[in-house]
């Protein structure tokens, strides 16, 4: 950016509004982001000349606009900056709980500039289990749906899934039906409760899965005894 001093207002043509990619382009829930524009024109046929002393607005919202219009994505701070002796301005985004692409725009007048952002979520705080919408399970052999599928999901402290994988651990603890003792039973584990159809062998049903998109899932089968699980 070339700066060029007059005494009074610089008075400059074909002005242009840049903005920068978002520094970084990618965080999480909690950190923050620095976006950079500048304002220039062209003085007495030299162009890039930065303009000082003009309030440009930054506004942070989502890429598509809602039946009234722009939706707020985070928060610009500040909002309105006045531009130094280059042209330039900057303000921090800073994300609330939403997680996604978010648009940042500049604007002075009538010129717009955008540029994007993505933000993902923070660390996992929460460990759901959602509860099936038929949990009546017939026994082995009954005539009736044997099988129900056990989702986990892993959310941030803002009520959004996780991006990074993690290992859930599926476990069907001590009492569940079983023949004989659990967890040994009697020896015959091919028709008791399994977790993704694989027999205990005289422990309890365990099966570790990584997350996808913050879920994790595993299959329940029903023995041949009926009970609470």
């Amino acid at each position: 950016v070339k700066i060029m001093y007059e005494d009074g207002n610089l008075l400059t043509e074909n002005e242009v509004l840049d903005i920068l990619p978002a520094q970084p382009d990618t965080i999480s829930l909690g950190q923050e982001s620095l976006i950079v524009a500048y304002l220039t024109g062209t003085l007495n046929g030299d162009p890039g000349i930065g303009i000082p002393d003009k309030y440009i607005r930054f506004q942070s919202i989502l890429p598509e606009d809602g039946p009234d219009g722009s939706i707020d994505f985070g928060e610009m701070n500040p909002e309105y900056v006045k531009t130094d002796e280059s042209g330039m301005v900057s303000s921090i985004f800073t994300p609330l709980s939403q997680t996604g692409f978010g648009k940042i725009r500049v604007t002075y007048e009538d010129l717009i500039d955008e540029t994007y952002i993505n933000v993902e979520a923070g660390d996992a705080i929460n460990l759901e289990i959602e509860i099936p919408t038929d949990n009546n399970l017939m026994v082995t052999g009954g005539g009736g749906s044997e099988s129900v599928t056990i989702t986990a999901v892993i959310k941030d402290g803002g009520g959004n899934t996780v991006n990074e994988p993690y290992a859930i651990i599926f476990s069907v603890p001590c009492p569940f039906p079983i023949d004989g003792s659990c967890p040994m039973g009697d020896g015959d584990f091919s028709n008791d409760i399994m977790l993704d159809g694989i027999p205990s062998s005289g422990s309890i049903p365990t099966v570790i899965t990584e997350t996808a998109s913050g879920e994790a899932s595993v299959t329940l089968n029903s023995g041949n005894r009926p009970g609470i699980v």
